[in-house]
């Protein structure tokens, strides 16, 4: 999985009326799932969002948000739930998710291009403004973004037939039970910043609230 990231890419942001606890898996399983099944060497990511209607900050970005249907918004709190699918073009993505969405379900306002090296590689990821240390830069985020998209993939679970993602009580996980929070620990041990050796991360206890575990 570290073949060189092509550069055509394409995004859709999907909607969902979901406004239950499980709206995030039922995106994994209803359409990143089956789209990484689809296609299992296409490069990914995916990232999800929660946005108040109406309000200045509200996420706008690569959307048609005029035309979201209003039921979309939670009526208790005006927010909308989204996912972003990127994905680099193989032949066939767009017509299979177009396919794959159930518009019963969820809304998207179109599929459309993603500039990679805009996307991955601008002032925001790299601070070279010299071409080829911008497409090196994406090239490293985007291969980033899709290994950590496939964990999360990985850790979706079915037992029973209903979807959830896997427990682990390892004790390095804390109570978030979790293996992330050791994808967390060692990304953090890796980085550090011009300013300080040590960059120190605080993770709130899902037990207690007024508790924070160090990464």
């Amino acid at each position: 999985m570290s073949a060189p990231i092509p550069f055509g890419w394409r995004q859709t942001r999907i909607f969902t009326k979901d406004f239950t606890g499980g709206w995030y898996l039922d995106f994994l399983t209803s359409i990143v799932i089956p789209f990484q099944q689809r296609f299992p060497e296409t490069p990914f990511f995916i990232t999800r969002y929660e946005s108040a209607r109406g309000l200045v900050e509200e996420d706008k970005a690569d959307t048609q948000i005029a035309d979201l249907p209003a039921d979309f918004v939670n009526p208790a709190n005006r927010h909308h739930r989204s996912l972003r699918l990127r994905y680099a073009v193989t032949g066939g993505e767009d017509a299979f998710l177009d396919q794959q969405i159930a518009r019963t379900k969820y809304w998207l306002s179109d599929f459309r291009g993603f500039d990679l090296q805009d996307g991955l590689g601008g002032g925001r990821f790299c601070t070279s403004t010299a071409l080829a240390n911008r497409t090196r830069r994406s090239e490293i985020f985007a291969q980033i973004l899709w290994h950590h998209s496939r964990l999360v993939l990985d850790t979706v679970v079915r037992p029973g037939g209903t979807a959830e993602f896997e427990e682990n009580k390892d004790p390095n996980n804390s109570d978030h039970e979790t293996v992330f929070i050791t994808e967390l620990h060692l990304l953090n041990n890796a980085a550090t910043t011009k300013q300080t050796d040590l960059l120190t991360m605080l993770l709130r206890s899902r037990l207690d609230p007024n508790k924070w575990f160090p990464l």
